[in-house]
């Protein structure tokens, strides 16, 4: 039985600091996040990155780099202020929404119609 080198829980944001940029980064702490590197004019750089499968590698190097610059009170433009930050969604445009209501939950808003009639593919 094998078992992992590591666990982690990765925080990620997708964020822009102009305007039409599309960067990926991953939180240090509460209020502060580094960019983790993707590949340049992606469309869905998070989802990208999801599908990479050295991509806890890249998150934790940039993590850990993001954390002692934290801690050394050192900031060269790579540490980021999530209040500062123009955090986007996690997923620009996806590819399918689904939302499901129940019956009781449809007829208390006065919805007519078929219950789940809100997909989009």
């Amino acid at each position: 039985m094998k078992t992992a080198r590591w666990s982690l829980i990765m925080k990620l944001v997708r964020f822009q600091q102009k305007t039409g940029e599309n960067r990926v980064g991953a939180m240090v702490d509460s209020s502060h996040f580094v960019e983790v590197p993707v590949g340049k004019g992606l469309n869905e750089p998070l989802v990208e990155l999801l599908r990479d499968s050295k991509a806890g590698d890249k998150v934790s190097k940039a993590v850990d780099a993001g954390a002692k610059l934290l801690k050394s009170g050192k900031n060269n433009a790579e540490l980021f202020e999530v209040d500062k930050a123009n955090i986007l969604p996690p997923v620009g445009r996806p590819s399918k929404i689904i939302c499901s209501l129940s019956s009781a939950e449809g007829q208390a808003v006065g919805l007519r119609g078929r219950v789940g009639d809100c997909d989009r593919a």
